[in-house]
């Protein structure tokens, strides 16, 4: 009988632990349940109004807690342009759409920071533009992509909440039909709500180019929820 050990069925140590982690990302892909991530469903402005007393947005819902899960699913479907994570987000957006649609009535719209043009060939699609829609589309209203941004921006992930926010400054405008917006209910979408940077940004050019009343809806909250709890002034 042929062994392990034998030509035939030589197998190096680093084949094997490879065939393992192959197993176990096989394992992890296939065997999750469809909806693995803790719930929260919170309303999170208080919070971030003690950390930012300009904090614009009238009310942020967010859908799930950060878990070390969320946390890998999100990479995997915003940096290693895995589509088919989306799916797995489909039952926290319907539900954070429904939340959200009782604040605003039909006149609101959805909009969204779209992801840089370099990122979106290099994925294939806008990640956040896809979330925005399946939101829109469960809530009901149109999305409309008002907010603009050069082909490219530094990435946010890692970095501390100072380099956030030069990251994002003045790297989004509004076109220039933007202003016949004006006056209607906004309900702006983004993945994850971490520093406020990217909020606090887009709703500043929302407010220089019109009456917007800005609330939030987010997948999730880095810091709010987060198994780590990190301090957004740092």
């Amino acid at each position: 009988m042929k062994t392990r050990n034998s030509p035939v069925f030589s197998i190096s140590v680093e084949s094997e632990n490879s065939i393992r982690y192959l197993a176990k990302w096989i394992s992890d892909v296939f065997s999750l349940p469809e909806n693995p991530y803790p719930r929260a469903f919170d309303e999170v402005s208080g919070y971030y109004r003690k950390e930012i007393p300009d904090f614009p947005l009238v009310s942020a819902w967010v859908a799930y807690a950060y878990s070390a899960h969320f946390a890998t699913d999100i990479k995997r479907f915003k940096y290693r342009a895995e589509r088919s994570v989306l799916e797995r987000f489909d039952e926290g957006l319907r539900r954070l759409a429904e939340i959200c649609r009782e604040e605003v009535g039909d006149d609101a719209f959805v909009t969204y920071p779209p992801s840089p043009l370099s990122r979106t060939l290099f994925r294939g699609y806008d990640h956040t533009a896809l979330l925005a829609e399946r939101f829109a589309k469960h809530a009901g209203l149109p999305a409309i992509r008002l907010i603009k941004t050069p082909f490219s921006r530094p990435k946010q992930a890692g970095a501390n909440r100072l380099n956030r926010m030069s990251n994002v400054s003045n790297k989004f405008f509004l076109p220039a039909w933007a202003p016949s917006y004006s006056g209607r209910p906004v309900i702006f979408f983004d993945d994850v709500i971490s520093s406020g940077s990217t909020v606090l940004e887009c709703a500043k050019i929302l407010h220089e180019n019109g009456n917007f009343e800005i609330r939030g809806c987010f997948l999730s909250s880095s810091t709010v929820h987060s198994q780590e709890k990190p301090n957004i002034r740092n």
